[in-house]
């Protein structure tokens, strides 16, 4: 009797093999984050790439390392863009948003970025404004406020459009570390925050709020979240790919549980772990806790004590 073996493919090991090379060369400050727009902007040749192992790698050694080549042909190229190609002055425009509290006692706010850098923190004192920023626009980006208010509570969306380009778009279509969106945050009321980074590098630190629920889904590149110092709080970040820095505040109560996912996990201070789940010394005892959930991904995870400089 003969038995035959359907070969395993080498497309998705070299995928991920290639994106840990890009992710380490992104912290190392060799690429830009960017690389990860024309990357995703080539995702129809990985999906080439990916049929053809299908179809003629796991029944010929040929077909597989064809469709590996290509992959890695793909991945050579974004590389190679990213290092040769001088990233051209960029004309940005700046646009401010401010929208007062309009006498709500609580706020959900939705923010929908594109590409680049973004910030949200707390405003420095009461204004009566739930939300002030100042936003960084490409040319071609628009972006839209809207807010409405129901009974005690408000809810905020910022939404932008047009930042995404193509990996084959003009000159000066790849984002720049100073495209920058800075958010500050009503520290008056409780929040429910839904956060899309997008591509870039987002600086998200709730220290100085009042945060019942974060969902952060959708990075691709870096994200450094400072936790809530005080209330009880639900944080979901879902997916992504990069690296994300979870910084605990001095007396904060956390639990960090960790699904799954592509990448490791570094801990910088006094956390006990049971399996993938990490806690605060002060955890079991508090009344106030914060309770985080990351699921799936890939990239490494760093959880450091004290919070994030």
């Amino acid at each position: 009797m003969n038995t035959r073996h359907a070969r395993h493919g080498l497309v998705w090991p070299v995928i991920l093999i290639g994106a840990g090379v890009v992710l380490l060369l992104n912290n190392l400050g060799v690429l830009p984050w960017g690389i990860w727009q024309t990357l995703l902007g080539l995702w129809p040749v990985l999906l080439i790439a990916a049929g053809l192992d299908l179809l003629l790698g796991r029944h010929s050694a040929w077909g597989g390392l064809l469709a590996a080549l290509l992959v890695l042909a793909v991945l050579a190229g974004a590389v190679w863009a990213g290092l040769t190609r001088a990233e051209p002055a960029t004309a940005f425009r700046t646009e401010t948003i401010s929208q007062a509290l309009d006498g709500a006692k609580s706020a959900e706010v939705v923010v929908d970025f594109g590409v680049g850098s973004l910030v949200i923190g707390a405003l420095p004192e009461a204004t009566g404004n739930l939300v002030e920023g100042a936003l960084a626009l490409a040319p071609g980006e628009t972006v839209t406020p809207t807010f409405r208010r129901s009974g005690d509570t408000a809810r905020y969306e910022l939404k932008g459009r047009g930042a995404w380009r193509g990996p084959f778009s003009q000159p000066g279509a790849v984002w720049p570390a100073d495209k920058v969106w800075n958010l500050a945050l009503s520290r008056d009321v409780p929040l429910r925050l839904n956060v899309h980074p997008g591509v870039g590098r987002s600086v998200l630190d709730l220290s100085g709020l009042t945060v019942t629920e974060l969902t952060v889904d959708g990075n691709v590149g870096q994200v450094n979240l400072t936790l809530p110092r005080w209330g009880r709080s639900q944080i979901t970040l879902d997916g992504g790919v990069g690296e994300l820095v979870i910084g605990v505040p001095e007396g904060t109560a956390a639990r960090i549980q960790v699904d799954e996912g592509l990448g490791g996990v570094v801990t910088e201070g006094r956390f006990s772990s049971t399996g993938r789940t990490y806690t605060t010394a002060t955890y079991a005892s508090a009344v106030e806790r914060v309770e985080v959930r990351v699921k799936g991904g890939i990239g490494r995870l760093t959880l450091r004590e004290g919070g994030i400089e």
